[in-house]
């Protein structure tokens, strides 16, 4: 069984793909990382208050990508899918 944090680094890897196709700019795939990161570092110091905050942060910038229209609803969706059956851990 997979943990949070083999999960979430599932879910970078999700979003470097949508990078390398080109709907994501390195930036904005950068900022989404940077959520994940910062929630597996708060995994390894045991706040799952702070991870779940982080992830629930990622969902919503994701989610803002798809209003501005640079992320459609099918390449939204699997990211969404994977960050809440993580938070269902949690």
């Amino acid at each position: 069984m997979k943990t949070q944090k083999e999960y979430i680094e599932y879910l970078i890897n999700q979003v470097e793909d949508l990078v390398l196709k080109k709907s994501l700019n390195k930036s904005q795939g950068n900022i989404l990382i940077s959520k994940l990161n910062k929630s597996i570092e708060q995994l390894h110091i045991n706040n799952q208050t702070s991870a779940i905050n982080k992830l629930r942060a990622f969902i919503r910038k994701a989610t803002s990508f798809m209003h501005a229209r640079i992320l459609s609803q099918e390449e939204l969706q699997p990211l969404i899918d994977t960050a809440n059956s993580i938070l269902e851990q949690l």
